[in-house]
């Protein structure tokens, strides 16, 4: 890893000098983006996967450079790309070089060590929150859902492209945050991005057209999935993880 100049200066006087953005991670004045801890108490991300995530898609440009990473703290340092934007809803050019990213992620080659089992994330998130009852069409909708997991081949995926982890300049798009990376199929990073930007049907079109070669039956699948999915995900991060 390499070290920035901050790595040496301590968590409180970090606080002092940066601006706070949520969770844990102070901006400072260089546009060095220090994220001070991370609690390790999700069962599906780890502070030894966050650091083979970061040393696996290192040389990439498209994805977060990350100075420094602590296995022992959580402790991140990176660049955030000064006046950067984030996704603007409606935006035709933001949706093309959404689409061109995740594709270049999904056809990187990276190998990250992990899968993204969604299904048996929502085993467990059903089973540690007190939610919804499973209703006859869920269980219909998730046998759909096996069966295209065994039909499409499993990529490097981000697995949670939302407004914060996907950043816009000069006419490209940079992916943030790769800790939930890993080898998912590449309709659940399209499915997760339309649902959390709720996007339009004619901007759905756009992206599948931009990124090629979608069948949409099975894309509208995944995307019903990822609504049930996501309401339950929040609800175990918000009761269990943070609450």
């Amino acid at each position: 890893m390499c070290y920035n100049y901050s790595t040496m200066i301590k968590n409180d006087d970090i606080l002092e000098r940066g601006t706070p953005i949520g969770r844990g991670r102070i901006l400072l004045e260089d546009n060095t983006l220090v994220r001070l801890y991370r609690t390790n108490n999700d069962p599906f991300v780890n502070l030894r996967m966050e650091k083979h995530n970061i040393r696996v898609t290192s040389k990439f440009d498209f994805i977060e450079k990350v100075y420094y990473f602590s296995q022992e703290s959580g402790r991140k340092e990176s660049y955030l790309i000064k006046d950067a934007s984030k996704f603007q809803k409606g935006n035709k050019e933001h949706i093309k070089l959404v689409a061109d990213t995740l594709k270049k992620l999904h056809q990187s080659g990276i190998k990250f060590k992990y899968k993204y089992n969604a299904i048996s994330r929502l085993k467990y998130y059903r089973k540690y929150t007190n939610f919804s009852p499973w209703s006859k069409e869920g269980k219909e909708l998730l046998k759909e859902v096996k069966e295209i997991y065994s039909r499409y081949p499993l990529v490097p995926c981000h697995n949670n492209p939302n407004d914060k982890n996907i950043l816009f300049k000069d006419g490209e798009a940079y992916l943030y945050n790769i800790e939930e990376a890993g080898m998912n199929i590449a309709l659940f990073d399209l499915a997760f991005f339309i649902n959390h930007h709720d996007l339009s049907e004619n901007d759905i079109a756009l992206l599948y057209k931009q990124y090629g070669n979608i069948n949409e039956k099975d894309a509208d699948v995944m995307r019903r999935f990822l609504g049930i999915y996501s309401k339950y995900q929040d609800k175990y991060i918000n009761d269990v993880i943070e609450g």
